[in-house]
């Protein structure tokens, strides 16, 4: 048997593992929030809850990566408007993001930008940009996004004038480099500014980094637009985990309140 499919089994295995686990926790600070009432349990739940939540993170990105870099990965062609698409994410985040007094601004003059592409992976990509931008710009911060349309393709922009991105971590060129991670607990899992370039490249465009010199970074996603029917192709799917896609993807940035359970 091939080694790769091996270790594939291997992995798969224990990000099963992980999801067990993982509900287990969830169903056991579900029964607790029903118990806890006082205001410093509450705390302590809505900090469970949270890093619940960021490990379902790590192990969604490790799903992802894993079928992402399959031989015989592929997107899932259906209609997607990428101006649509960017509202709703910029409305998503903004708002949870509010909370921490950072402010996500959509930049564009276009009324709609159609293209064909998988819409969940792109909506992964935005916001892992849009995460990432969140956690260099700080409190009171902003992330502003940009969308035009440059010949034939889509020019999306995620920029922010925060802490400059380390430029180990993620090639300029989107070239040959490799990402080296980071590894403070703050900086988060770690890959997902890889997994947003391997899902551009997957539809046939390109991520890369700009070092502004009024300070910060501003990542520019180039995606060409494809006009022609969907096709439907059966690609990389993201698992559904019950949570918002946002909150999810914010979760290294928000703080442990928005966690607490409806009650």
């Amino acid at each position: 048997m091939d080694r790769e499919k091996v270790w594939d089994g291997v992995w798969a295995q224990r990000e099963s593992y992980m999801r067990s686990c993982l509900g287990d926790i969830t169903a056991a600070a579900q029964m607790l929030g029903r118990r806890i009432s006082d205001e410093k349990g509450l705390e302590y739940l809505s900090a469970l809850n949270r890093g619940a939540v960021r490990l379902l993170r790590a192990l969604q990105q490790q799903e992802l990566a894993r079928r992402l870099q399959a031989e015989d990965a592929a997107v899932s062609l259906a209609h997607v408007d990428l101006v649509e698409l960017c509202r709703r994410v910029c409305k998503e985040s903004g708002e949870l993001l509010a909370e921490i007094g950072i402010r996500v601004e959509l930049h564009t003059e276009l009324d709609a930008l159609l293209t064909t592409g998988e819409e969940e992976l792109l909506e992964h990509m935005l916001l892992t940009l849009i995460s990432n931008g969140a956690k260099a710009a700080g409190e009171d911060g902003t992330v502003r996004i940009g969308l035009r349309l440059f010949e034939n393709d889509a020019l999306l922009t995620v920029g922010d004038r925060g802490e400059r991105m380390d430029e180990r971590a993620l090639d300029v060129m989107g070239a040959e480099k490799n990402i080296v991670p980071d590894l403070r607990p703050e900086a988060g899992a770690g890959g997902g500014l890889a997994l947003a370039r391997q899902i551009a490249i997957l539809h046939g465009g390109a991520l890369v980094a700009r070092f502004p010199l009024g300070g910060g970074t501003r990542v520019v996603v180039s995606l060409p637009i494809r006009t022609g029917e969907a096709l439907g192709l059966e690609g990389p799917r993201l698992p559904d985990s019950g949570y918002s896609r946002s909150l999810v993807e914010l979760s290294d940035v928000l703080p442990a309140r928005l966690f607490l359970p409806e009650r």
